[in-house]
């Protein structure tokens, strides 16, 4: 697997977003969203395992759909839970939705 360079990275971050990447791409994110939320993971984190869960919920249903007994309850609860935290990431993803909104919003009356 090849390492992307730092500019690379940068471009691949940044490329839909030009110009916010020329004024901010430079500059550190806040503790508050890469500071852990657990003992163990930051927010970022917790979004990628996530992620990756979902591939492979998708990828194996098969294997899913061939269990018996007991273990379609327990993986029924485990589909459930998974779906709760989606919603709570979605929830999370809201709100950033509407505070990027309001600064535009505040960005747009101040340049008027």
């Amino acid at each position: 697997m090849s390492q992307l360079t730092e500019r690379a990275l940068f471009e691949r971050q940044w490329r839909q977003l030009p110009q916010l990447g020329r004024l901010l791409g430079e500059l550190k994110p806040s503790q508050h969203w890469y500071g852990a939320t657990t003992a163990h993971e930051t927010s970022a984190e917790q979004i990628a395992r996530l992620l990756e869960i979902y591939s492979v919920v998708c990828d194996q249903k098969h294997l899913l759909n061939q269990q018996s007994g007991s273990d379609v309850d327990k993986v029924l609860h485990d589909l459930k839970t998974l779906s709760r935290m989606f919603l709570s990431v979605s929830e999370q993803m809201a709100t950033m939705a509407r505070d990027v909104d309001g600064i535009a919003e505040q960005i747009g009356k101040t340049a008027s």
